[in-house]
């Protein structure tokens, strides 16, 4: 759990490297300030998820034995507001290089070769969107239902 953060954060990273790198040429531009902004929440989304892994009992031996007095997170919720998460940021992901495209002087035909390549991506949303239909089941008091309720009006 502690590395998977890390490495989708490496991941993404590097795609929106990529498409500033082919996109936005000139710094400064709307849509280089798009790019930043959406790497900069995603940057700073799993940093926070790194130390929130780290950190998710106290203290720490409450996570590999539950008898120890302490507490945790609520994990079906903060799984779920993950799974929330990755899902806008890979849909955002996919869209703007489609967005890009279209825009670009090319006649109809390159442009729907150029945005079919990049709909392979959809695959990330898909299995996004499945994560988070089945995180949903796993939320069963309505304390963690409270909690999601508080944490959707917040966005």
């Amino acid at each position: 759990e502690i590395i998977a953060g890390p490495t989708l954060a490496a991941t993404k990273l590097s795609i929106i490297l990529q498409l500033m790198r082919v996109f936005t040429p000139i710094p400064g531009s709307a849509r280089r300030r798009a790019l930043l902004i959406l790497l900069c929440l995603n940057m700073g989304y799993f940093i926070g998820v790194f130390f929130v892994s780290i950190f998710q009992c106290s203290p720490s031996e409450k996570l590999w034995i539950p008898t120890v007095k302490g507490h945790c997170i609520n994990q079906p919720v903060y799984t779920l507001i993950g799974g929330i998460f990755n899902f806008t940021s890979d849909c955002l992901m996919l869209l703007t290089p489609i967005i890009f495209i279209w825009k670009l002087r090319l006649s109809w035909n390159r442009k729907f070769g150029a945005v079919v390549v990049f709909l392979i991506g959809i695959l990330a949303c898909a299995t996004s969107i499945l994560r988070v239909i089945y995180s949903i089941p796993r939320i069963k008091d309505s304390e963690s239902y409270n909690v999601l309720v508080t944490v959707a009006l917040c966005m």
